[in-house]
């Protein structure tokens, strides 16, 4: 497996730190509104995978640009459409760029790192790529819920490489940072659950899945709540598709249609689960299914 496919949180999170970047920069910038909306923008749809639309909004934004942080925002954001379309090389290529750029923050310079380290990922340089994420965890400015997200990505170079208790290991870490971030529990059981899928160990990995599911999340903040649910209803759809590679398509139809009929569930799980449904409808073709 090359070629790692970048993960829902991490596209949320690459498509809207430079957001979040201007939005602190803004403290102490004069320049108007209409550049910090064109990014919003530009990461709303980068987020949504409206590729083209994504580029004209950070095309705009280049256009308002006025300060050298603000400029290098824009090319990052541009990087990352090209990593979220698997361009890796081309992402690649643009985040090596703005590094040779010495004056940008070390903040900034982080989160280009995050990316560079996806592209190698993508790109099947997996030494250099744990690398960067082993660079950015080591950080005393990084904090923890990137080092987690750096940790999923470790993890994942390793699961590319079948190297599945070099996986494990890293993504154990994870709980480390309890203390810090609440979903951290959930966020490691829910990968270790995939893991144990690729390995065929189908009731472990169940047990995993519905530890995700026992996590109450009342207490969390706004923001972590939505990651909780949305690993929560990735969790259930990852749970009812073990059925299918296990050879039970009864089991996986019933607990598919579970899932879609639930409220309230995040609407990339939904549209995942319909599609799954619609290719499990049982036919008089169908051999040896386990009823």
């Amino acid at each position: 497996m090359k070629i790692i496919k970048l993960q829902l949180f991490t596209l949320l999170v690459l498509s809207s730190y430079p957001c979040l970047v201007f939005a602190a920069e803004q403290k102490t910038s004069n320049l108007p509104p209409t550049y910090q909306q064109w990014l919003q923008e530009g990461a709303d749809n980068l987020a949504a995978k409206n590729f083209e639309d994504a580029r004209q909004n950070y095309a705009e934004a280049a256009k308002t640009a006025k300060t050298n942080v603000e400029k290098i925002l824009v090319q990052l954001s541009i990087a990352n459409i090209d990593l979220a379309q698997s361009k890796f090389k081309d992402s690649q290529f643009k985040l090596l760029q703005i590094l040779t750029d010495k004056t940008i923050p070390d903040f900034i310079s982080v989160m280009v790192k995050m990316s560079l380290g996806q592209a190698y990922a993508g790109n099947g340089q997996n030494e250099e790529a744990r690398s960067t994420f082993r660079e950015m965890n080591a950080l005393e400015k990084s904090f923890d819920r990137l080092k987690i997200l750096n940790q999923i990505s470790i993890a994942q170079t390793f699961i590319s490489e079948k190297d599945y208790q070099s996986a494990q290991t890293e993504l154990e870490k994870i709980k480390s940072y309890s203390q810090t971030v609440p979903t951290a529990q959930l966020t490691s059981d829910f990968w270790l659950g995939k893991i144990t899928i690729l390995q065929k160990r189908w009731d472990e990995a169940r047990v995993k899945f519905s530890d995700v599911l026992k996590v109450e999340s009342n207490n969390f903040t706004q923001q972590e709540r939505m990651t909780a649910r949305i690993y929560q209803d990735q969790a259930r759809l990852e749970n009812a598709l073990s059925y299918e590679k296990e050879g039970n398509r009864t089991q996986a139809r019933s607990e598919l249609q579970v899932l879609i009929e639930r409220p309230s569930v995040a609407p990339q799980v939904l549209a995942e689960a319909k599609k799954q449904l619609k290719l499990l409808q049982p036919t008089d073709q169908i051999p040896n299914e386990t009823k």
